[in-house]
């Protein structure tokens, strides 16, 4: 969760390139320990990193792999996140 907390902060500075970073070690520490809403949240986070840097097709998947993650899991307040 640090890791997604400080990518956020450095995609609010417009450093896509260290967010980016972030966000794939976030990805790979919550697929390899099974964390599934933390999997969800780097997911709905790289979607809006991808939109920052002008690739539409890459969040767009993001964001469904986030809903997918999200219900899943049933966690409505990630499902709100990606869908507004």
């Amino acid at each position: 969760q640090l890791e997604i907390n400080l990518a956020k902060v450095l995609l609010s500075r417009g450093d896509h390139r260290e967010s980016r970073r972030l966000v794939e070690r976030a990805l790979l520490t919550a697929n390899a320990r099974q964390l599934g809403d933390a999997l969800g949240g780097a997911y709905e986070l790289a979607g809006a990193i991808s939109r920052a840097q002008g690739d539409h097709k890459a969040a767009l998947e993001s964001w469904a792999r986030a809903v997918e993650v999200a219900t899943q899991r049933g966690n409505t307040l990630l499902l709100a996140e990606v869908e507004h």
